[in-house]
């Protein structure tokens, strides 16, 4: 900003020059650098503007005061630049027919060779005048100078007016033209090629305005000066092609950058990763852009378009694929907070004490958090809160966990005891006076221990395995014969069954067991009344007896699994029920509670 400030008021004072045209070069150095500082602002505020995800063709760059006073000064420069070179033209056209004029006057002299002697003040009248003579028009200056110059020299060397000269003119002209070309060598070390363009042309204009000189030497010095000065020609034809040919350089960069963005466009940039690489390497070849400079004016605005072009077409596609994330991960955010409210809707629920199914509950709160991880991420500003909110929430489902497990475990060392000292009564058991006493005792004591709640998991099958044996010693000491004990001890497994977790699975995976069982005991009898088929004679026969006894024996066990397989039926069908009532109650007790 400071540096524009400097600008404007350095351009104020220049453009009040009384000669424009010999400030126009520094002014236009002037506008150019501020114009260069003003595109840099605005390619900055356009790359914010697009990036904020606005359409760069609706960016309007915002102009403070030192640029509407530099596009005043830009007004008010060319009016002026204007009127001083259509003056220049006119003078200079003036000029033109003036030394026309004079050229004449002075071809006259020279073809009247008569009046040579007395019209030698007037050639010096004209040489003075024609010196004195303004600009003419550029086209005309090397065509006018050499007529000048030729007719000149006819007048000093064809005709005989060396003879009239003084010896003193002769040697003054030599020492003025050996004084020109010394000026005009120092020139070789001059590496401004404006300033040595503009002293070479004012060089050139003094040797021919120097009258003749000795004519034995004339050709010496003509050969040095036009040698030095054809020197510096060429010097400055080399700059200019050293100009021409870095332009043409940075014109092949350029555009090679223009197709590096297009390969940009080609690529298939699917992942935010990608997009933000790709900025990257944009802004990259930008930097790489301002760096490698000027291109030959006819191609600088058409690169320069194309370049931009390319680099907005990318920027929009940048804001169409961040635009579509933005809108997915609004419909996340609704998401995750959806989960959040499940979340703590099941928090809800095992603070409910009595209430909890901590398995199926433990498999909601890791459903959710599987969810959470397959979502996706939200908006930037919500995600984080989101989150936090989400782990607090599971965080406290497994801390009321804990805090309700330890319960139950010390719930279960309780039972785990009460449990072992059944087992114990079941062991020292004493038989009734009838045996029914005996049995309905061992009911008791099993009925009793089926109503003590759950044990640690761990030692569950070893006490249960106790509990068996002691409740089969029992039997036994009770005097149950062994197909009594066999249905006694079924319908007991059918009670514990009942009584414990997830009493449905485990009466049907109970059913599943006799359903073999019964498959096995079906094949069984078939092979044995397929044997009794080879044997024939008495029944007293010793095998034939055996065999029937067998096949006996396989009909009452394929019976007895049968009845217990419609025992099981019944009571899988009374937990459904059971099961049904229950979740029927569970949603009247959460439409109540909306």
């Amino acid at each position: 900003m400071e540096r524009k400030e400097e600008l404007v008021k350095e351009i104020k004072t220049l453009i009040k020059s009384d000669n424009i045209l010999e400030v126009k070069r520094e002014i236009e150095s002037l506008f150019k650098e501020y114009d260069s500082i003003f595109e840099k602002e605005t390619a900055e505020k356009l790359a914010v503007f697009v990036s904020d995800g606005d359409k760069p063709e609706f960016f309007s760059m915002p102009k403070d005061d030192s640029d509407h006073a530099m596009e005043a000064f830009k007004t008010q420069f060319k009016e002026k630049v204007k009127n001083a070179q259509e003056s220049k033209k006119a003078a200079e056209k003036k000029n033109y027919e003036i030394k026309q004029l004079l050229l004449n006057e002075l071809k006259h002299l020279v073809e009247n060779e008569d009046r040579i002697s007395a019209a030698y003040d007037s050639f010096n009248d004209i040489k003075e005048r024609w010196a004195n003579v303004g600009n003419i028009p550029q086209n005309h200056v090397k065509e006018m100078q050499h007529e000048f110059r030729l007719l000149t020299e006819e007048f000093y060397y064809k005709i005989q007016i060396y003879k009239e000269l003084k010896q003193n003119d002769l040697k003054k002209n030599f020492e003025q033209k050996q004084d020109v070309i010394a000026r005009l060598k120092t020139l070789l070390k001059e590496d401004n090629i404006k300033e040595l363009e503009v002293l070479m042309r004012a060089l050139l204009v003094e040797w021919d305005t120097i009258g003749p000189t000795f004519k034995e030497k004339w050709e010496e010095i003509k050969t040095d000066f036009y040698g030095t000065y054809h020197e510096l020609n060429d010097k400055i034809k080399t700059h200019y092609k050293q100009i021409r040919d870095e332009q043409k350089q940075n014109l092949d960069k350029k555009r090679a950058l223009i197709e590096k963005v297009k390969s940009l466009l080609s690529e298939e940039l699917k992942t935010t990763k990608h997009w933000q690489t790709a900025s990257s390497t944009i802004k990259e070849y930008q930097e790489e852009w301002k760096k490698i400079g000027f291109v030959p004016a006819a191609y600088n605005q058409k690169v320069w378009n194309e370049f931009r072009s390319v680099g907005n077409e990318l920027f929009a596609k940048k804001k169409e694929f961040f635009g579509e994330i933005k809108s997915q991960q609004k419909e996340i955010s609704k998401v995750k907070k959806d989960l959040i409210a499940s979340a703590e809707e099941l928090v809800a629920s095992v603070k409910e004490e009595g209430k909890a199914d901590w398995a199926i509950a433990k498999k909601g709160i890791i459903s959710l958090q599987r969810d959470w991880k397959k979502v996706g991420s939200a908006i930037r500003q919500d995600e984080q809160k989101l989150w936090n909110k989400f782990r607090k929430t599971c965080d406290e489902f497994f801390e009321v966990k804990d805090q309700q497990n330890k319960s139950l475990r010390d719930a279960e060392e309780k039972n785990l005891k009460v449990k072992d000292e059944i087992i114990g009564e079941l062991k020292d058991f004493k038989p009734g006076k009838t045996q029914d006493n005996s049995l309905a005792s061992i009911d008791a004591l099993t009925a009793k221990y089926n109503a003590v709640g759950f044990v640690p998991f761990k030692q569950k099958e070893k006490q249960e395995k106790a509990f068996e044996k002691a409740v089969e010693s029992a039997y036994k000491i009770a005097g149950v014969s062994k197909s009594q004990k066999e249905e006694l001890l079924f319908n007991q497994k059918v009670e514990q069954l009942k009584s414990g977790k997830n009493s449905l699975k485990s009466l049907e995976y109970e059913r599943k067991s006799v359903r073999q069982d019964i498959t096995k005991a079906k094949g069984q009898e078939l092979q044995l009344a397929n044997n009794l088929g080879f044997f024939s004679g008495s029944d007293t026969n010793p095998l034939i007896k055996k065999a029937k006894a067998d096949h006996s024996q396989a009909v009452s066990k394929r019976e007895g699994l049968e009845a217990r397989m419609k025992q099981l039926n019944i009571e899988i069908n009374a937990a459904k029920k059971a099961e049904e009532a229950e979740n029927a109650e569970n949603t009247e007790e959460v439409g109540g509670g909306e």
